[in-house]
């Protein structure tokens, strides 16, 4: 799980979006 940070970022996007 070396995603996780990368994940998150999308994560955040996502939301906003």
């Amino acid at each position: 799980m070396e995603m996780i940070p990368y994940l998150s970022v999308v994560g955040s996007l996502m939301y906003v979006q």
